[in-house]
Order: C-alpha cells, then structure tokens, then sequence
C-alpha cells in the first residue's frame, strides 16, 4: 500500500501532462488518479472489515456524513440527470478514499520521508519545464499563462511550489534542514512563480511564510532563523516584483508594474470587483444542446473573481431553498460530454460558476455545503496546530502543513482548486495523514495516562 502516494504523485504530477500536453500517453491515462480512488475506497472497507480500527477523529466521520447527507438531498431536490450525478459523484467523492487511507494503514516516518522526497524532486523538476515553456516553446508569448510546468494552470504552478516552500521552511526552522540547503531549493522553487505572472503569489508567500513563523516556538537560535527567513523573504519579494515588471510590462497592451498596481486604489479595486449585475433569466434550465449553443458566450470575462462570488448569492436570492443546498452536485460543473451536461452547466461561460472554488462551491452545494466544507479546513489546521507542537517527524509536516492550509484557503476564492488534481489530491492525502497522526498520539497518550492509573491504583493495595 505504500506504493499508492507515489503512483499518485507520478499521475497528477507527470503522467497527467504526459497525456494532455505532450501527447505521448492515451487520454485514458488521465482517469488513472481516480481509478486508484476507486480500488482505495474497496481497500479502506476490507481493511476495516478485517482490523476493527479506524484512526481518524469522530468530528470528521460525523462531518463527512452530513455532507454525504447533503449532496443527496441537493441530487433529490434538483432531480438531477444520472449523467451530472455522475459527474458530480467524480468531484465531490474521489478525494475522500485518499483522506481515510492513512486511517487504515499507518505510514512509517521513513516512508513519509520518502514520499516527500519525491514530491520535492517533482517540484523542482517545474524549474526547468516553466522557463522551458516561457522562453523557448512559447518564445515571444507575452502572457504567464503559458508557464504551468507539468500542472494544470499557471496558478496551480505557483500554488503547489510555494506549498512546497513553507514545507522547506518548517523542516529549515525544526532544524532538520541547513540554510543552505532552504535558500538554494527555495530559489530554484520560487523562480518559476516570477515568470508565470500570477499575482496571488504576492498575497500566498507572505501569508504562509508568516503562519509557519507564528506558530514556530524554540530559543534564541529559532528567533535567529526567523530573522534570516523574513530578510530571504523580503529578498524573494523583489526577485518577483523585477522579474514580473519586466516581463508583463513588455506587452504593449499593458504597462503597469506590479507596484503601481498594488498602490492604485481605483485599479486595484476595479480587478477585483465591479459590482456586475446579472441577468435573473440566466438560472433558466438548459439541456446538453442548448448549453452547446451558449458555449460561445463568454461573459463572464468581464467579471472579476469577486463578481464571480457574488453570482451565486445574486441569483440565487429569491429561492432559499436553492441557496442553502445549491443547484446539485454535477448539475453546474463544466464539461464537453454532452452525455454528462447538468441543467446549469452553461453558468460556467456565462457568470464563471466554476472559476472560483467558493463560487463553484455555493452554486452546486449551497451555502449550507460550503459551510462544512470550510469547516472541514479548520478542522485540518486545528490538527496541524496541535501536532506541530510535538517534536517527532509527522510535527514537523504539521508545521508547513498550517501554512499549506491557509494557501488552501486563500486560494478558494482566488481559483477553482478542486478542479486542480495536483492541489486537491495531494492536499486531501496529506491532510488525512495529519489528522490520522495526531488521534494516533491522542489515543496513545490516552492509554498511557490510563496504565499509569492502573499502575498506581494497585501499588496502592499492595
């Protein structure tokens, strides 16, 4: 079982841009992700069959009910099509079986450490591909769209490499990594991020940075590294404003410096948000064919991620029933079947439904669905806090992981990252294999406490 995270790793990482950019692998193996979801989800049944022990917190098996409880009853009350709850079967339920594995099989630290291993080599393996892709493959392409290295999307780029860098810093500040060793990976990790133009970068770093610093406790020699970690990130914060100017303002259609758009209230504000007004006669149903006929329309380029946000709450106002447990789950995700088409399907082109994991979230699950689903992030960095305190290896993942959980957050209203297979299975695995450490420790403790009773009850008879 061991082999399952590097076989997942390799797909969302590599195997996935093999078959959809390079074309050099059948699509099919695109779905190999979720075939391994599908054989964990059998796996985590007979396993529990067979050892009656499930390591994971009560809070998430009464969280993950009640979302399960939710979906369904979304499904039931927008009589969905069996094609759009398949497809929203595949969003909402390929992720879990990755979250309970480490329930179920204990993953040593040396295999850990191994995986982690893997996942930097990845990682730095985007160095060379994203200045491949912007200075030879799309040479003369002024936009950073283009540099996304083996990922999805540029955003998702940046959001996996400065989750790796956190990770480095807390491994750098528990002592198990030198300075050198952290500036020179940090660096070949950051400089794919100056050249892919994703701003988000500017507001995800420092965040993160900041929440490993905050929750990090030692002595004098700690604080000396805190002091050299928020000089380098200083440092990185003028590699990226340079690096950025240089390269966004040599498109002509466009010369404003990363500065002047950060301290220019009026065009700040205008990117992101312009008070969009839309359309009640949008939320008319529509069929595979009719959404084909709108799939030109593209209006929601006008819309920044915040008018994108408010859609949902917009539209959706004058039918509470719908804003609470949304459209249905499948029903509004975008997809080129037209077999698995949901009635609102075409929101995605028309008001960018699926651009933002919050907006994509309420439009299909509601309000009530986006409330546990934040809940659920809470309940990880809850874990990630209580087991950064103890000084074995899984708390020192912790330790990046409560950064890696706020660049997760931060992101939610930035893009849609359960769309991102590299982000969401990697974050969801991970994230189970926190919490699944931390109520091992719990239990142990537990026990211990318990036996000492024990001991002392009968040294007292004797």
């Amino acid at each position: 079982m061991n082999k399952v995270p590097y076989i997942l790793l390799l797909s969302v990482l590599i195997i996935d841009y093999m078959a959809t950019k390079l074309h050099i692998l059948p699509y099919s193996f695109t779905y190999l992700s979720e075939l391994i979801s599908a054989m964990l989800f059998i796996f985590i049944i007979l396993r529990i069959s067979q050892t009656r022990s499930f390591f994971l917190p009560p809070g998430y098996i009464v969280l993950f009910t009640l979302y399960l409880t939710h979906l369904i009853f979304g499904v039931i009350i927008n009589n969905e099509s069996p094609g759009s709850i398949f497809l929203g079967a595949r969003i909402y339920l390929k992720l879990i079986p990755f979250f309970l594995l480490p329930a179920v099989y204990e993953f040593s630290d040396k295999q850990i450490a191994s995986q982690l291993k893997l996942l930097l080599v990845l990682a730095l393996v985007q160095f060379p591909i994203a200045f491949f892709q912007k200075f030879i493959q799309f040479k003369g392409k002024y936009s950073g769209d283009v540099v996304r290295g083996t990922l999805e999307t540029s955003s998702a780029l940046s959001i996996l490499l400065v989750s790796v860098i956190v990770v480095l810093l807390a491994f750098y500040l528990k002592k198990r990594l030198s300075a050198k060793t952290l500036i020179a990976m940090g660096l070949l990790l950051f400089l794919p991020t100056t050249i892919n133009e994703t701003k988000g970068t500017l507001v995800l770093l420092p965040f993160a940075v900041f929440t490993v610093l905050f929750f990090s406790s030692g002595g004098r020699e700690v604080k000396k590294r805190i002091a050299s970690v928020m000089v380098i990130t200083a440092l990185f914060g003028f590699i990226f404003a340079g690096a950025y100017n240089i390269f966004f303002m040599a498109d002509d259609r466009q010369r404003v410096g990363i500065g002047e758009f950060l301290t220019d209230p009026d065009r700040f504000i205008k990117y992101l948000y312009r008070g969009q007004e839309f359309n009640p006669d949008l939320l008319i149903p529509k069929k595979g064919g009719a959404v084909l006929a709108t799939s030109h329309v593209k209006e929601h380029e006008n819309n920044t991620r915040l008018d994108m946000i408010a859609a949902p709450f917009s539209l959706l106002s004058n039918q509470p029933v719908k804003l609470l447990f949304g459209l249905g789950a499948g029903n509004v995700a975008p997809t080129k079947r037209v077999d698995l088409m949901g009635e609102y399907s075409y929101l995605s082109k028309v008001v960018g439904a699926g651009e933002t994991a919050i907006g994509f979230l309420t439009w299909e699950t509601g309000i009530l669905g986006l409330t546990m689903f934040i809940i659920f992030i809470v309940m990880i960095f809850n874990d990630a806090r209580r087991l950064s305190k103890y000084n074995i290896s899984s708390g020192v993942l912790a330790s990046g992981w409560l950064a890696v959980t706020v660049i997760f957050t931060l992101s939610l209203p930035y893009k849609n990252v359960l769309g991102f297979n590299a982000i969401s299975f990697l974050f969801w695995y991970y994230s189970g294999y926190i919490a699944s450490s931390y109520y091992r420790i719990r239990l142990q403790e537990h026990n211990t406490t318990n036996n000492n009773e024990i001991s002392g009850y009968s040294r007292i008879v004797k």
